[in-house]
């Protein structure tokens, strides 16, 4: 969804389109994307905690790298996209789901940077909305934006999630209206593939993330059909 339309009242006339800063902590990532009413990805800078080999994400050691590095991906983001911090017009952050110890660490950011934005304003003061984004959601909702699809059926494979999900519009009037939100069809009955990928590559002692390695190694081998059961 365009941002001018989750916002109408910042873009109008022939003002400049609204700028969204957005902030990914979950996990292991620590992302810094600036975007427009638009859609167009201005800067889309990251730094990645990489924990020692064949071991897993320590949601502790990933939250302090997140906190060393916050400040310089921040900064990193605003140069590549050519703004200021008074050309932010909102701030979303990652609020769920994910690790608890890095959540927080974006969301103590997300907060830092629009009181910043508020306090540096001149004149009047400028409100900074906060807009907490469901992890799932985004990754599905960039899918949309950048392959122009209206209303697709997703198989959506992250982490944990190994799900087939959908949008399912809302319906009635007033107060007993029903927002749309995204429901599931089917889910894995096990584990999430990405988990399982990360299982597989600690015990093959591969570098984390692993993902990239095992879709390298993948190629060179031979296709296994294997049974499955899907839980919808």
């Amino acid at each position: 969804m365009m941002l001018s339309l989750i916002f109408p009242s910042l873009q109008s006339g022939n003002m400049k389109p609204v700028i969204c800063l957005g902030i990914e902590s979950t996990a292991h990532t620590w992302g810094i994307a600036i975007v427009d009413g638009k859609g167009r990805v201005l800067a889309n800078e990251r730094d990645i905690y990489r924990p020692p080999l064949g071991w897993g994400i320590h949601p502790t050691e990933a939250a302090k790298h997140h906190d060393e590095v916050g400040r310089i991906v921040y900064e990193r983001a605003l140069e590549k996209a050519g703004i200021g911090m008074s050309d932010i017009d909102f701030v979303a952050w990652s609020q769920a789901p994910g690790l608890a110890p890095c959540l927080h660490k974006g969301l103590n950011f997300a907060l830092s940077i629009a009181k910043n934005i508020s306090s540096a304003s001149s004149s009047s003061a400028k409100e900074i909305p906060l807009v907490g984004v469901n992890h799932c959601i985004g990754h599905i909702e960039i899918g949309r934006l950048s392959s122009g699809l209206r209303d697709p059926i997703t198989l959506y494979t992250s982490g944990a999630n190994t799900q087939v999900l959908g949008f399912v519009p809302g319906f009635g009037r007033g107060r007993g209206r029903q927002p749309g939100r995204y429901r599931c069809f089917g889910e894995t009955m096990d584990v999430g593939i990405g988990n399982a990928l990360d299982k597989f590559g600690r015990e093959a002692g591969l570098e984390f993330p692993a993902g990239p390695k095992i879709e390298e190694l993948a190629k060179s081998g031979s296709y296994v059909e294997l049974p499955y059961v899907v839980k919808g």
